[in-house]
Parts: C-alpha cells; sequence; structure tokens
C-alpha cells in the first residue's frame, strides 16, 4: 500500500514538471561567477528551525545592513536596529532599542535550492523551487538600501514555466499586525498612510531625549499569485524608516512625531514610484563603496573569502553620513551596541586608508561628544581634567558601561587611543582646517585628562622624579587595580605628544594666540609625556605589563601592541622578546584580533613562518563558513565581531602590504637611529635626516602573505587621493613588481604633484613622501635611495 501512495505522488510530480524547466545547476548558474571571484558566499539551505540564539541551526548569519539600519542576526531574524537609537539608562545599561522585524519572510510551499550573500552588491537571496516542482521557482531578495538610508526591501521574483497558476504561501515570522518591542511604546495601530511611530520607554541620560522612530511599509501579503500567462512576476514591499534623530528633534512630542511620520511616509512614496530601479540604485551605491577601495588576492581563496567578508561586515555597519558610532558587533546588540576602544583601535586604521571618509565619521562621534567625556572626568573625586572618553559609548557620550564592570570605572586607556586615532587622521589627510576645528580640542582636553591622571613621584633612593599611572586596568582586562600598565603609559605618552605637536603647528610661539600661560602649559605636557614610567626588565629583556606582573595569563593583546600599532622604537632583541614572552601567556580562548598583532610582530623581525602561523590563526578560528561570519572567539561569543575583522584586515593591510603611518614622538628622539628593530623604521630617519624638508606620509615594506601569488590594495588614500598598491609574489615568498599608480577615482582629484614614492633599496621599504612646495620635479635624492613614482 506504501508502495502505492508513493508511486502516485511521483506520477503527480513528474506531471507537474514542464518541458521547460531549469535545473537546480541552470537556476544557481549566475551565482558561481561571484563565488568563485569571492565576490559572494552560498550556503544549501538557511532554513533550518531557529536555535536559542535566533540563528538556523548550524548557520551564523549576516548582518544586512547600511551602517544607518540593519537586520541585524539575518533575514530571519525578529528584529531591526537603527544606529544611534538606545532604550535604557546610562550603566542600566542604554542599550540598542529592538525595533520589530516585518520582512523575516520564508515560502512554506517551497524546496529551498540555495541562499547566497553578495557582499559585492550588499544584498542576501535565497532560491528554491514552488511546491513539489521545478517549472517554478522563486528568488527572495532582501538589502538595506545603500544610498537611501532609510529603507529595507524585501523583494519576490517568481519564474513561471508551468504555463498553469502558481501560487507562494509566505510565512512572516515575528509579524502578525502589531508592532510590539520591549523597548518602545507603539501605536496601537497603522495610521491610514501605512504609518506606525513609537518612542523608547527610557532615555539614555536623566531628562535626556526618548527616541521617535516611524516606518511606513507595504505589509507582505500570506500568499502571492502568478497567473498561467506569466512566465516571470516580481513583486516589491518596502519598509521607510525614520527617526527624531533624522529630522534634528530631541523629543517625542507630538510636532515631532508628525514631522518623523512625514517623512517616513514621503520615503515610502518615493521608494514606491522608483520600485522599478530600487535594487539597481542600492547596487550602485556599493559598488561606489567597493570602487573607492578594495582588496585584491590570488593564490589563497580563504585569505580572499576572509577579506571580503571582513570589509562587507564592516561596511554594512558604518556610513559617512550618520556619525552615531562602531560597535564591537557591529550594528547588533551585541555589547549592547556600545562603542569601545574597538573603534579606534580595531575597525578604524584599515578605514582611514581605504575609506577616509568613514574614518572621518567615526572620530565626529568621538568630537561630538566631548561634552560626555568632559562630564566623566568630573565624575570622579577628587576631579580629573580635560576629557575622559568612556569606556563605553552609546548616544549621548556618558559612560554606559554596565555599573557591575570595573571597565567603566578604570579602563582608561580609550583615550589616548582615540588621540591616536585624531592625530594619525591629520597626518594622512594634513587637513589643518579640520584640525583646528575636531581634532585639535579632543587632543587638548585628552592632554589635560592625562595630566591630572597621572602623578609625580619622587625615589628618594636615586633622587629622581617620575611620573605614574595608578589604579588602572589595561587592555588585558582579567586584571585590575594596576599601576603603570605599559600600554596604557605609552599611549599616554604618546597622546600628550601629539597634543603638543598640534599645538606648535597650529599657534606657533610667535604668533598672537600663545600666551605664557598656554606655553606653560604645553611645556608641562611635553615633560610628562617624557616622565611616565615606561616599564622595562633588563633580565628578561621584556617590558612587563604592569608593575607586579609575574607572567600570569592575559586575556588579549596588550604589551604586544607597543611596537605596532603605538610605534614605539624598540631593538630586536626586545621586540622579540615581548612576542615570544606574551604568545606564551595569552588565554588561547581570547578575542579574535591578538593574533594578527602577533604576526605583524614577527613580520617586522623577519621571522615569516612565526608570521604566518599567527595570521593563519587570526582569522581561520574565528571566521564561520558559509558566509564568513566573524566571532569574537572561537566558540563563539558576539557574533557578526567587526573587531576580529578589522584587526585581521589590520594584518593584511599594515602587516603583509606593511603599510604605517608615520608619526614622530619622543620614542623616536630616545632610541637613537639604531633603536628600532625593523630597517623600515631606520630609514624613515635616515630620509628625515636627508630631506629634512620633506615629510614622510606613509611607509611600507611589502612581505608575502603564505601561498599568495599577487595582493593588490587599491584605494589607498593619501591626501585624500587614492593610490593603487599592487606586488606579486614568487615561489620563494618574495615580493617583487611593486606599483603604485594612481586610483581610478584620482581623475576627479587634485595633482598630486608635490607627493613622490620612493624606494629605499637596502630594506626593500617604500616611501609616500610630501615635498616641499618649491622642490623642483629633479629634486636629488640620497644615493640610497630610487624614485618609484611622481605624478
Amino acid at each position: 500500500m506504501w508502495f502505492l501512495v508513493a508511486l502516485s505522488l511521483c506520477v503527480v510530480a513528474v506531471a507537474r514538471v514542464s518541458s521547460h524547466a531549469k535545473s537546480t545547476d541552470d537556476i544557481l548558474a549566475d551565482w558561481q561567477p561571484k563565488i568563485n571571484s569571492y565576490d559572494a558566499f552560498f550556503a544549501e539551505d538557511d532554513t533550518q528551525p531557529l536555535n536559542t540564539e535566533g540563528y538556523p541551526r548550524g548557520l551564523y548569519m549576516p548582518l544586512i545592513g547600511n551602517g544607518y539600519l540593519s537586520h541585524a542576526k539575518g533575514v530571519r531574524s525578529d528584529y531591526m536596529y537603527i544606529s544611534g537609537v538606545f532604550n535604557g539608562e546610562t550603566t542600566s545599561p542604554s542599550h540598542r532599542a529592538k525595533i520589530p522585524a516585518t520582512y523575516a519572510v520564508t515560502v512554506d510551499n517551497s524546496k529551498t535550492i540555495g541562499a547566497l550573500l553578495d557582499v559585492r552588491q550588499g544584498s542576501y537571496h535565497r532560491r528554491g523551487y514552488v511546491s513539489d516542482t521545478n517549472g517554478a521557482w522563486y528568488e527572495l531578495r532582501w538589502y538595506a538600501h545603500r544610498e537611501e538610508r532609510g529603507l529595507y526591501v524585501l523583494e519576490v521574483d517568481v519564474h513561471n514555466d508551468l504555463r498553469e497558476a502558481v501560487t507562494l504561501q509566505l510565512r512572516n515570522a515575528f509579524f502578525h499586525g502589531q508592532y510590539r518591542s520591549e523597548d518602545f511604546q507603539f501605536d496601537a495601530s497603522f495610521s491610514s498612510q501605512g504609518s506606525i511611530c513609537g518612542h523608547t520607554l527610557i532615555p539614555e541620560t536623566s531628562g535626556g531625549p526618548a527616541h521617535t522612530v516611524c516606518v511606513a511599509q507595504m505589509l507582505v501579503p500570506d500568499a502571492l499569485s502568478v497567473g498561467a500567462d506569466q512566465p516571470f512576476a516580481s513583486f516589491s514591499f518596502v519598509s521607510a524608516y525614520r527617526t527624531s534623530l533624522d529630522v534634528d528633534a530631541t523629543a517625542s512630542a507630538s510636532p515631532v512625531v508628525d514631522a518623523v511620520r512625514a517623512a517616513a511616509e514621503g520615503d515610502l512614496a518615493r521608494a514606491q514610484a522608483a520600485a522599478a530601479t530600487l535594487y539597481a540604485t542600492h547596487v550602485d551605491g556599493w559598488r561606489a563603496l567597493w570602487q573607492r577601495s578594495n582588496i585584491h588576492v590570488e593564490g589563497r581563496p580563504d585569505v580572499g573569502q576572509a577579506v571580503n567578508a571582513s570589509l562587507f561586515a564592516i561596511f554594512s555597519s558604518v556610513r559617512d553620513d550618520w556619525a552615531y558610532g562602531l560597535a564591537p558587533g557591529g550594528l547588533t546588540n551585541y555589547y549592547n551596541g556600545h562603542a569601545f576602544w574597538d573603534t579606534e583601535t580595531w575597525m578604524y586604521p584599515a578605514l582611514l586608508l581605504l575609506q577616509p571618509a568613514l574614518a572621518h565619521a567615526l572620530l565626529q562621534y568621538r568630537f561630538d561628544r566631548l561634552a560626555g567625556a568632559r562630564q566623566k572626568a568630573q565624575s570622579y573625586s577628587p576631579p580629573f581634567g580635560g576629557a575622559m572618553f568612556p569606556w563605553e559609548s552609546a548616544f549621548s557620550g556618558v559612560e554606559t558601561c554596565p555599573s557591575w564592570a570595573a571597565t567603566g570605572q578604570r579602563e582608561d586607556h580609550i583615550s589616548g587611543d582615540i588621540a591616536l586615532a585624531v592625530w594619525q587622521y591629520y597626518l594622512v589627510t594634513r587637513d589643518a582646517t579640520w584640525l583646528r576645528a575636531v581634532g585639535y580640542p579632543v587632543l587638548s582636553d585628552v592632554a589635560d585628562f592625562w595630566t591630572s591622571r597621572a602623578t609625580y613621584v619622587d625615589d628618594a633612593a636615586t633622587g629622581q622624579r617620575a611620573a605614574h599611572i595608578f589604579d588602572i586596568i589595561p587592555p588585558d582586562e582579567y586584571v585590575d587595580h594596576v599601576d603603570d600598565s605599559v600600554y596604557s603609559n605609552v599611549v599616554a605618552s604618546l597622546a600628550l605628544s601629539f597634543f603638543v605637536q598640534a599645538h606648535r603647528l597650529l599657534y606657533p610661539a610667535a604668533s598672537a594666540a600663545s600666551t605664557a600661560a598656554e606655553d606653560a602649559r604645553v611645556a608641562a605636557c611635553e615633560q610628562l609625556a617624557r616622565d611616565l614610567v615606561i616599564l622595562f626588565d633588563p633580565a628578561l629583556q621584556i617590558h612587563p605589563e604592569y608593575a607586579a606582573y609575574s607572567g600570569a595569563v592575559v586575556k588579549q593583546a596588550d604589551v604586544v601592541l607597543l611596537h605596532y600599532p603605538l610605534g614605539v622604537a624598540m631593538n630586536a632583541t626586545v621586540q622579540r622578546a615581548d612576542l615570544d614572552y606574551y604568545a606564551a601567556r595569552t588565554d588561547p580562548h581570547g578575542p579574535a584580533m591578538t593574533w594578527g598583532m602577533q604576526s605583524i610582530g614577527y613580520l617586522d623581525l623577519g621571522a615569516a613562518q612565526q608570521a604566518a602561523q599567527f595570521f593563519n590563526r587570526s582569522f581561520q578560528d574565528n571566521t564561520h563558513a558559509p558566509f564568513g561570519v566573524w566571532t569574537e572567539t572561537p566558540d563563539g561569543n558576539a557574533v557578526n565581531f567587526i573587531t576580529g575583522a578589522g584587526g585581521f584586515l589590520q594584518t593584511v593591510v599594515h602587516g603583509y602590504l606593511g603599510l604605517r603611518v608615520v608619526h614622530r614622538s619622543h620614542f623616536d628622539d630616545d632610541e637613537g637611529d639604531e633603536g628600532d628593530a625593523s630597517s623600515s623604521a631606520a630609514a624613515v630617519r635616515a630620509w628625515r635626516r636627508a630631506v629634512p624638508a620633506a615629510q614622510v606620509l606613509l611607509r611600507f615594506t611589502p612581505k608575502c602573505i603564505e601561498g599568495v601569488t599577487r595582493l593588490a590594495v587599491r584605494g589607498v588614500h593619501v591626501l585624500q587621493t587614492p593610490y593603487d598598491v599592487s606586488y606579486r609574489c614568487s615561489a620563494a615568498a618574495e615580493a617583487s613588481d611593486v606599483q603604485v599608480t594612481l586610483g581610478a577615482a584620482a581623475a576627479v582629484s587634485p595633482s598630486p604633484s608635490s607627493v613622490v614614492v620612493v624606494e629605499d633599496v637596502a630594506s626593500g621599504t617604500f616611501f609616500f613622501v610630501l615635498l616641499p612646495a618649491a622642490a623642483s620635479p629633479s629634486v636629488a635624492l640620497p644615493a640610497q635611495y630610487r624614485l618609484v613614482q611622481r605624478w
């Protein structure tokens, strides 16, 4: 009997197969080139039941976002987030506010045959057969519009070769006609124009604003039908999101709601009128982003995939016209959506060179919240001076670290991390107007903070006076209440030094803006930068992590960051000792970004094998098939962990290509010409002696990733002009055929006639150099240098 039933079903199925039916391979054929070029990631099925974390079993789903709006756990998740919209009071804590997702749609009467994340086009696709036939198939396509930032779109394409009517039965998993969220008070029903509004329940600060959010949307029906005479049909559903942040309003009073509602409804009306071209304009926006900069890898598919997945994950969570910060989990609610040191130390460096407009937005976020940093400094007893940036920052810029975590009280190095990012932005752009208006106020306030945070102590035995920073948490968060964290003291010293340099650049001693009191303040900062204790153990030839450190397990990269990114000059013996010592003591289950910093350190020592081991470890354990999604640890924890993505990208851009922003500090002077382990750093100092009026902007020493035959980084921005840098790798892993050319977008930029690229032949180090305005095209180069390119 069972056999007869089965047979009859087969007959029915066969009867419904059209002579024009396509095979699975045929339907998915246009995806294959994208997958082969690492521009897309494929899964056979993404419709498994959701686990307790909200992901299909066995899959980490990618965030679909545009830097303003995100479907945070992928297209099957129940909530959306908008950057800058938080609910909850400060340390309670404030967290990203959940907005119900209305397009978490699946097709009930279907067989899924594939899902695709297209990182180049910023979209997610699912294809399947309708019912039990391959004579009709569909594609669902989701995207957060890159150009029209408030639009989230679901498009449904149906291909019907059956020559009979086809109906798709749609299931909207989490939306059943009402907006409900633990973070909002929403209207009871939609307006006549199809919009609904709500406001967050708890302002971040006492007396502060609630956030109003309005959504104007097209609701997805329970079914979509295609007639027998329709070989193809396409359906488009759009939700338009607007907030009180968009309309420059700060309350949830009725006039504000009206303005936000009108904006959302207007966006939806325009989107409906342009429905046929919505996807094309979205793709154009992503194409422009990738054309501005990208990284091309040949020879190692796993590296190429990790690079594109990492860039996509970061690009999806930040935009240049929305300065509301960047969190370790991107536009998700991991770590409550707060901005940490991860922003400036891990995600920012690659963006600074590849996407400076995005880097600018991250610094604008900090500048706009200087008042919160000043407020935090004043909250201590006795109060500190200047700006003490919060360890965790959300909407207002006040400290939002949960009250149970000590990091919000004592992990102070973040202020120095931000100062380093500010100064590097100036060094790469030489934008003095920006420095005066934005960068200098941050540097000045951070310098005042460190001046008040440090304590001078006289050593009775030696008669010497030194400055200390007591009672602090270093980057190694396994410890608390330590003194003289070597990382914290170094980054504080650099912040003081950068303030001094910025002040003397903007306010020369002879200028009217220079006063005796201000000159004394600057001199005190300069002296403090030199007086801060930098611990060193001459027996072990290492920098102890902090006073009384005795070799305990370390959570994450800490001391190894002194060489890069902080740029402290040290000889090869000390640098290797630091790397070896802390590699053996770092928690193997710690955060992903640590291993990339070890790789960069070993690369600069010429230890290619050790560098390769740490490089592979930096991404292979923490990116997850099939979509290349990052997690904080190999076992999971924070998903879409773009801190790890940023650290990995630094390993490629700043490690193997070797791009470094060249900054000066007293550490260079203290170590002398032969102090630094890397010949490239010594070459910078030699260049300064040879052509003192020239300014070294960037240096790079290309090295080969194991197994990679060619690496091209397109869109390295120097003085706002993009350059393309590429090289090949031989079987012996030697870099050759180094090319530096103007980027494609440079055609509309001013001619960078004063920038040249030169090579120190002995070290294999290349420099982007800004020549003096009066330099002739035939400026004489020292004998050891070769002119590579001048425009």
